[in-house]
């Protein structure tokens, strides 16, 4: 199954990948602005950085979830998700 979405980040943390029976593939996409991801403790400074306009493909693994964060202001991030 696929599904894709878009989300506003802001510095609030925010579920972008819930938890799942099998394992996803993400194709993730920042469109404006820098994010972060991690897990639910995520914040600017631990989390993944993601550069304005990157973007970058990862395997998330069943039972596992994935949260954003911006360190100031609103990004826009848009994620694929395909199940395997």
């Amino acid at each position: 199954m696929a599904y894709s979405r878009h989300f506003t980040i802001t510095t609030t943390r925010q579920l972008i990948v819930p938890t799942d029976g099998s394992a996803q593939e993400i194709h993730f996409h920042s469109e404006s602005g820098v994010s972060y991801l991690g897990g639910s403790d995520v914040t600017s400074s631990n989390g993944f950085k993601v550069d304005n306009n990157e973007k970058i493909v990862f395997t998330v693994h069943p039972g596992d979830e994935i949260y954003a964060i911006t360190s100031a202001g609103s990004t826009v991030v848009m994620i694929l998700v395909l199940s395997r």
